[in-house]
């Protein structure tokens, strides 16, 4: 049958035969290192990183959060209405240097929610329903470097942070409740002690700097003979999510936060929501950050540093459109500077996705 060869392609149309045997000694040691058969194309085939059996596979999930609740028990709403950008333009429009129907717009969005449903809301609550361990991960996470212990708290720590009829409160977006949650279980008096490691274990899988919550396999899913690799994925994905209802449903009752009129929820959503794009286009980018940019608590040591990048990577997407209209008219597409601006602002980082990454047992070994 004569020696085993490669097909080398030089373009579409030409192709080559080169055996092995006159390949460069490289190509053995490898196959070796690799633990290839080159005894036919079949078994080489067969033999490469990431054939069939040699594939191990892991998924990060961007999940959708919201609050349930009225517009006076809930962290979004109250954010509009407390900021500063929102006192400024009923000051302007009282005194008649803006247009009434910005605030029209804002009154329709704050008090026209029928479902009283407001996506990607942080949420507020007493910081004494946190126990020690939840605490203790929470005053963690505010430090400007998490490798230094002794070190000082992150410069925008007070966003956190605040009292009400003179008790402390905290305010966190539903990403890291989710972390925090999970920290309290794995603190709970009498718990089982493989609760208590699996829970410290997986803590490091809720991480976040998109506005949407992420959370990543906690074991790589392998492949083997019989078993489709998409469905295990499907599978440690499902109960990785049914975990985040159960971390959720925890909070809302551990931490008060039905008690204080709020619901947490977290769901699949593969769109960004329709209210957020409105609002979106309400106010500026700057505001928009404030409202919905992940503070990046919870995956670096320096979040805070993570949180000033991923806001630069948000100021550059939005202003890329006013570049956009620029190119346009340099390309003679606008034809004339009678033009209507883009919004400055966009939810680009509102993303929801599922994202697949594979391994390779070979590889991985090496």
């Amino acid at each position: 049958m004569g020696k085993p060869a490669i097909q080398i392609i030089y373009d579409n149309q030409k192709s080559h035969y080169l055996p092995i045997h006159q390949m460069n000694y490289d190509f053995f040691r490898i196959a070796g290192i690799l633990g290839i058969d080159i005894g036919s194309p079949e078994r080489m085939a067969a033999g490469l990183p990431y054939a069939a059996t040699d594939v191990t596979m892991g998924c990060e999930n961007e999940l959708q959060t919201a609050v349930i609740g009225k517009k006076d028990n809930v962290d979004l709403p109250l954010s509009i209405v407390e900021s500063n950008y929102y006192q400024n333009i009923l000051k302007r429009a009282a005194a008649g240097e803006m247009s009434q129907k910005v605030i029209l717009d804002f009154e329709e969005h704050i008090h026209q929610n029928s479902g009283n449903i407001w996506e990607n809301s942080w949420v507020r609550f007493r910081r004494s329903a946190l126990n020690g361990d939840a605490n203790s991960l929470f005053e963690t996470d505010l430090l400007s470097d998490k490798a230094n212990p002794a070190g000082p708290k992150r410069n925008d720590a007070g966003r956190f942070v605040f009292a009400k009829n003179g008790e402390p409160y905290i305010r966190i977006p539903g990403s890291y409740l989710l972390k925090l949650s999970l920290a309290d279980v794995a603190g709970e008096v009498n718990i089982h002690p493989v609760i208590h490691t699996a829970s410290r274990q997986f803590m490091g899988h809720f991480l976040n700097d998109n506005t949407s919550p992420e959370t990543y396999s906690f074991y790589p899913v392998p492949s083997s003979p019989g078993v489709k690799t998409g469905q295990g994925i499907a599978r440690e994905t499902l109960i990785r999510y049914l975990l985040c209802q159960c971390l959720v449903a925890y909070a809302n009752q551990k931490f008060g936060l039905l008690e204080d009129g709020q619901q947490a929820i977290v769901y699949f959503a593969p769109n960004p929501p329709i209210r957020q794009k409105r609002l979106n286009n309400l106010i500026p980018d700057s505001f928009y950050r404030e409202l919905f940019m992940s503070p990046c608590l919870s995956g670096w040591d320096r979040g805070e540093e993570k949180y000033k990048y991923m806001a630069l990577c948000h100021q550059v997407l939005s202003r890329s459109q006013l570049n956009a209209v620029k190119k346009l008219k340099e390309a003679n597409i606008i034809t004339n500077n009678l033009v209507v601006l883009p919004n400055i602002s966009n939810i680009s980082l509102a993303n929801n996705g599922t994202h697949i990454s594979l391994g390779s047992f070979k590889l991985s070994n090496l």
